[in-house]
């Protein structure tokens, strides 16, 4: 699996991308919205793990960029935003897979987005989205 993160906090990026790299994904992280949006457009992801804010970006707004330019990339945000807006953006963002709390331990993010991409794969194309909050 490919995956990008969108985050701010470098620490943050680093841990989720030592354990998405230990279970044999490659990771490719960036800290700015342009970056991920330059990445969206010359390679190709399975996932793509965001923040609503990044720095003085928005992750959203890259979000939707990869569900344009990838329309077969699930999405996964990370964030502390109140429940209904979260549930709100489910209908917003067809490709946002799930929503876990930027709290949660780090392995729960790596069964979580590989769960995203199985579901996005067509294996269970009814079910609701799974959403998790710290």
């Amino acid at each position: 699996m490919r995956v990008l993160v969108l985050n701010g906090e470098r620490e943050t990026s680093a841990a989720w991308s030592a354990a998405l790299s230990a279970r044999g994904h490659a990771v490719f992280t960036a800290s700015i919205p342009e970056n991920a949006m330059e990445m969206l457009r010359s390679e190709t992801f399975d996932l793509m793990i965001f923040d609503i804010l990044v720095g003085d970006g928005s992750g959203l707004g890259v979000a939707l960029l990869a569900e344009f330019h990838q329309p077969n990339c699930a999405t996964m945000l990370v964030s502390n935003f109140d429940p209904a807006f979260q549930q709100d953006l489910f209908s917003r963002l067809s490709s946002l897979k799930a929503v876990l709390g930027r709290g949660s331990p780090v392995e729960d993010l790596v069964t979580f987005a590989e769960s995203c991409v199985e579901d996005a794969g067509g294996h269970d194309p009814v079910s609701k989205p799974a959403q998790a909050h710290a």
